[in-house]
């Protein structure tokens, strides 16, 4: 993986993060990736704050709320940039509950804008096979900045269920994008071990 996929990946991501046309920010490829992720995770936080104090009533209202209609009410009323923000905030076993609930096509949408720093808990507990359906719908997006973020935090058994799910060649445009190349290189050797 190069410096410049890198910085491209990055890139791509402050602007979703900001919702702005793909490219709008090239301005920014001069900086290097390790300061366009720095960057990104500083906007993430800034977004997160402005809005915090009524993400974090959303939140706590969904939690009281029964798991169907908060499940139904966050992918009809919040949208996948706000819904987001608002699982950032949620407890990682209510997170968990409501990607149970909602279609992977959902998740996907949210996965576009999520950080999946800040909810790196929840998706270690996160049904794999639901996992799986998720990157089956990035692939068939063919969304690899968006993968290649969450194979940066996914846990390797989790890895190997998107491998088979999505593909050889998938996994690996989707590594190109991925922040973190000491990452890449273990990904690249759990699923080298487990296809021998």
């Amino acid at each position: 993986m190069s410096e410049r996929e890198r910085v491209r990946a990055e890139r791509e991501r402050i602007e979703r993060l900001l919702g702005a046309d793909g490219g709008a920010l090239a301005g920014l490829d001069p900086l290097g990736a390790d300061e366009l992720h720095a960057l990104r995770r500083q906007l993430a936080r800034a977004l997160g704050a402005h809005d915090g104090d009524v993400l974090d009533r959303l939140v706590a209202l969904g939690e009281k709320l029964p798991g169907p209609l908060a499940a139904s009410l966050a992918q009809r009323l919040l949208g996948a940039r706000l819904g987001a923000r608002a699982v950032e905030r949620m407890r990682p076993q209510a997170a968990v509950g409501l990607a149970g609930r909602v279609a992977p096509g959902f998740l996907a949408d949210l996965a576009v804008t999520l950080d999946p720093e800040r909810v790196g808990e929840a998706l270690d507990a996160v049904d794999p096979a639901l996992l799986g359906d998720v990157a089956e719908v990035l692939a068939e997006r063919g969304d690899w900045t968006t993968m290649g973020g969450l194979l940066d935090h996914l846990r390797d058994d989790h890895v190997l269920v998107a491998h088979a799910r999505v593909g050889e060649e998938a996994v690996a445009r989707a590594l190109a994008r991925c922040h973190d190349p000491e990452r890449v290189e273990r990904i690249v050797a759990t699923v080298a071990g487990h296809s021998c």
